[in-house]
């Protein structure tokens, strides 16, 4: 459900909005939605960011293996 809904606010904010006339051009703004998708923060992420809640999980992982 998740990816359903981001696909479908990718659509609405940046492809049905563009009018790429290269390849190039398509994925450059396509990297540009998506980078800044993950450095805005989220109503669903308690205001933090995507990169931010990741950062939590990958200093869980780091302690979950030093106690090993």
């Amino acid at each position: 459900a998740f990816i359903e809904s981001w696909f479908g606010q990718f659509k609405k904010r940046c492809a049905w909005r563009a009018e790429w006339e290269t390849l190039d051009q398509a994925r450059k703004e396509s990297s540009d939605y998506i980078d800044g998708y993950h450095h805005r923060p989220h109503s669903g992420l308690a205001y933090r960011t995507p990169d931010e809640v990741a950062a939590t999980w990958r200093d869980m992982q780091d302690l979950h293996t030093e106690a090993t």
